[in-house]
């Protein structure tokens, strides 16, 4: 029985054994041509021989841009990760320093920020902390606040590449000072 993958199957053996010759005196038409790039049209696609370094020149072309995106990836974890960071420590430093004396306020909010910063890992390539009392007028009885801001530069080490420059990220935090534990 005559079948086309037969014949299909006997084209592409003729192909590989001729090497892609074909003499003017067998001209080959749309149907029977077995070159590369003009399989038989019902035969299942293969591999041309001229097309065996274009997997090396694509990933050459697209690896640098993958690279990139990966560092763009990372350049963005880091500043939410960071960000997010600042914020708990600014929460901290305030409860922190609420519960001491309005002369020791500055210094306890500055460890504290500190120390829960490196705690959870944050690298900052410059660290800033302010602290400051305010009274709210609008609670009865009057009511002193102390406010945190914590100020952090984002360290870009490894991410050159980018061109990113150091961003500074802040955080800003008010808790009541507790009357019945500070020391005052």
């Amino acid at each position: 029985m005559f079948s086309l993958f037969a014949v299909s199957k006997a084209l592409n053996e003729a192909c590989r054994t001729n090497h892609h010759r074909i003499t003017p005196a067998s001209k080959p038409t749309a149907a029977t041509d077995t070159r590369c790039g003009a399989p038989p049209i019902s035969a299942p696609p293969r591999p041309c021989r001229r097309d065996g370094g274009s997997v090396a020149v694509e990933v050459v072309v697209l690896a640098p841009a993958l690279i990139v995106l990966l560092l763009f990836v990372v350049a963005v974890g880091r500043a939410g990760g960071v960000l997010q960071q600042v914020h708990h420590a600014a929460a901290a430093a305030a409860r922190a320093a609420s519960t001491v004396d309005d002369s020791h306020m500055a210094n306890v909010a500055r460890t504290t920020a500190a120390a829960d910063l490196a705690g959870n890992g944050v690298n900052c390539a410059s660290l800033v902390v302010g602290a400051r009392i305010a009274t709210v007028s609008t609670l009865q009885p009057r009511t002193d606040a102390v406010t945190v801001t914590v100020s952090c530069a984002i360290d870009v080490q490894g991410l050159a590449l980018l061109g990113v420059a150091s961003r500074r990220v802040t955080g800003r935090s008010t808790e009541v000072v507790d009357r019945f534990r500070a020391d005052r």
